[in-house]
């Protein structure tokens, strides 16, 4: 009885622990989001998007930035880079800028890894836009993120 009450004092610890990281990732996204200014011109699009050649060096980005955050892959399949995205914002974008949707499913033991990763994908040079977030709480304790996010970049020239 005594284990019982011990295991459910931690369970609800461990719940309230992740409900609190949940609404810190979700004000951190809807942070990111609101900065995103709700219209875009070329301007901005020219002087701050980077060209990007292949798709491998936009995963490998993601997959460094990742690394930096302290989550390391499985394998490199829990990344993946879509041929072709719709704009996922409002205005329309003029025709020499690419639009890709990244898609990560990873898991992780600890939710503040998550964190830092936000805030070195926000702090980067490159424009990257937060389309949805979801941590599942698994059995072993660890957690299972979702997340789907664009990036924005200039079509090569050659």
């Amino acid at each position: 009885m005594l284990v019982n009450y011990v295991l459910e004092q931690r369970l609800d610890s461990v719940e309230a622990e992740t409900a609190q990281i949940q609404r810190d990732i979700n004000l951190m996204i809807s942070q990111h989001q609101s900065a995103v200014p709700s219209e875009i011109t070329a301007g901005m699009i020219y002087t701050g998007f980077e060209n990007h050649h292949f798709d491998y060096y936009l995963k490998d980005e993601v997959i460094l930035i990742l690394n930096m955050s302290g989550i390391i892959l499985e394998n490199s399949n829990q990344i993946t880079i879509s041929t072709s995205s719709s704009n996922p914002l409002n205005n329309s974008l003029p025709e020499d800028i690419i639009v890709k949707e990244i898609i990560a499913s990873i898991n992780i033991d600890d939710l503040s890894q998550m964190l830092d990763y936000l805030s070195l994908l926000h702090n980067q040079e490159q424009l990257y836009y937060i389309d949805t977030l979801q941590s599942t709480l698994l059995e072993d304790g660890n957690y299972r993120i979702q997340m789907s996010f664009y990036v924005f970049y200039l079509e090569n020239e050659i």
